[in-house]
């Protein structure tokens, strides 16, 4: 008998997925796709193994041709970075500019390599080496498919309409000779480049749904309706309706302010990250024992562990060797062995 799905929250539930029953097994349940199965793997992992991604003997090949090939430090892989991050962003400094340009690109690597090392760690051969990383960070990208991942994830008309008002927008402020602009300029620009946008797709033959709007919280698909915020709850959403239950009017939803904090949210998760990395790491001059302590804790906490390395001045042979412990730790039953 088919059990019904559960939506994800809901007691009991396994994110949508079809539920399994104790006592009469799958039955005639349909298997989960194969890309279903690998990301409950990578989550039970991450639950159980911590830091299993990087542990160098799940990094090195055991089988095929890359059988013996030296894993890739994170001393090396930080200079990789460093190396090719300035040619990669000036593809993308016209539409953010060279101090943030910089950052799209070193969020979009940082999660780039964190998926690599993922996938290799699943793969006995391959080896994450520095030929591969080196290949991996120096391949052009267009700036599109960086915001097209996490922890950006914007939908392609809403990252391409972004990109156009982007470029826009710097151009006005080198125009003025300013750095900002009033929100009454940014919404000009949004709506004159989403019309732009919408007219050139349109004669194309595109349709647009409703996840798009204008800076007045009418949407690109054409509908006369206009989209608000309902902010009653503890997450804003959007909402058709104009008031609120108790008669006050509602707020606009302004798409050219849900592209900036969009943007701004994903370079956000990028300096969290590298600020409290910083911030466990400013200790003063500490003992190598304390200073073993903290980068395992930043580890357990899934920080960037680079930064808390070199703000404790420890050298790559030494982070590799406490991940490694610190690894061997946190696998189940390897700590009371």
């Amino acid at each position: 008998m088919e059990q019904p799905r559960k939506p994800a929250g809901s007691p009991g539930a396994t994110g949508g997925q079809y539920d399994y029953d104790p006592k009469n097994g799958t039955g005639d349940l349909p298997a989960l796709s194969a890309r279903a199965k690998t990301r409950a793997e990578r989550e039970r992992r991450n639950r159980e193994e911590r830091g299993w991604i990087y542990d160098p003997d799940l990094l090195k090949a055991t089988t095929g041709e890359h059988v013996g090939e030296p894993v890739c430090t994170p001393g090396d892989e930080t200079n990789i970075v460093e190396r090719y991050v300035g040619t990669l962003a000036k593809s993308v400094t016209k539409y953010f500019g060279p101090e943030q340009a910089e950052e799209v690109v070193r969020t979009y690597l940082d999660h780039t390599l964190v998926e690599l090392r993922t996938c290799v760690a699943e793969d006995p051969t391959r080896c994450y080496s520095v030929p591969l990383v080196n290949k991996v960070v120096s391949t052009p990208i267009h700036v599109g498919k960086i915001l097209a991942k996490p922890p950006w994830r914007l939908s392609e008309h809403r990252m391409r309409a972004g990109l156009r008002f982007k470029k826009r927008y710097l151009k006005w402020c080198a125009d003025h000779h300013v750095d900002t602009a009033p929100s009454e300029i940014r919404d000009r620009l949004w709506d004159e480049e989403l019309d732009a946008y919408v007219a050139e797709k349109r004669a194309k033959g595109v349709k647009f749904g409703r996840g798009l709007n204008y800076s007045d919280g009418r949407s690109a698909s054409g509908s006369d309706r206009i989209t608000y915020l309902d902010e009653s709850g503890d997450e804003p959403r959007r909402t058709f309706k104009p008031v609120n239950p108790d008669g006050t009017p509602r707020r606009v939803f302004n798409g050219r302010k849900d592209f900036e904090v969009m943007v701004s949210r994903g370079l956000d998760a990028r300096e969290h990250s590298t600020d409290e990395a910083e911030r466990i790491a400013d200790t003063g001059t500490i003992s190598q024992g304390r200073a073993e302590a903290t980068f395992k804790l930043a580890l357990s906490q899934g920080l960037d562990e680079t930064q808390v390395a070199r703000a404790l001045g420890v050298s790559d042979e030494t982070a590799d060797r406490w991940r490694t412990e610190w690894a061997m730790q946190s696998a189940p039953g390897v700590g009371d062995a």
